[in-house]
C-alpha cells in the first residue's frame, strides 16, 4: 500500500539522518580530542584501553596506539592499585565520578601524578 511505502521511506530518511548526526558527532569528538593536550582514554568495562588520544604519547612515553588493548590498572603505581580499582568499579554506567589523583607509569619509568576525572558511557565487556 501507499502508506506502507511512505512509512518505509520515512524510516529510511530518519535512519540516514541519524547516521549523519552520528558521523558529525564523531568528527567533533575527534577534533576536540585529537588536538587537546589532555590525555583521553576510553576504557571498556573490563578495564582495557580501547582508545588513547595523541596526547597520551607524551604522558606514557610511547605511541598512543600502543596503549590499545592494555589493562589500565597495569599503568597505575602498585601503591595506588587498590584505590584505583575501587574508583573504576564505583562508576555506574552513564554516570560521572569525581576526580581521583593516582600515579601512572610515565616515560623512563617515572610515576608522575595524574588527575583522573572519570565518566562512564554504556559499559560493555569484551569476550
Amino acid at each position: 500500500s501507499v502508506a506502507a511505502v511512505l512509512a518505509l521511506l520515512w524510516r529510511a530518511r530518519r535512519e540516514r539522518a541519524g547516521a549523519r548526526a552520528l558521523r558529525e558527532s564523531e568528527a567533533r569528538f575527534r577534533l576536540l580530542v585529537q588536538h587537546s593536550s589532555d590525555v583521553t582514554l576510553i576504557v571498556n568495562a573490563d578495564g582495557v584501553i580501547t582508545y588513547a588520544s595523541p596526547a597520551a604519547a607524551h604522558t606514557f612515553g610511547r605511541p598512543a596506539s600502543s596503549l590499545d588493548g592494555v589493562a589500565l590498572l597495569s599503568l597505575v603505581h602498585p601503591d595506588d592499585l587498590t584505590l584505583a580499582g575501587r574508583f573504576l568499579a564505583a562508576v555506574p554506567p552513564g554516570r560521572s565520578r569525581s576526580v581521583a589523583e593516582r600515579r601512572i607509569r610515565g616515560p623512563s619509568g617515572t610515576w608522575p601524578c595524574s588527575e583522573n576525572p572519570l565518566s562512564s558511557g554504556e559499559r560493555t565487556r569484551t569476550r
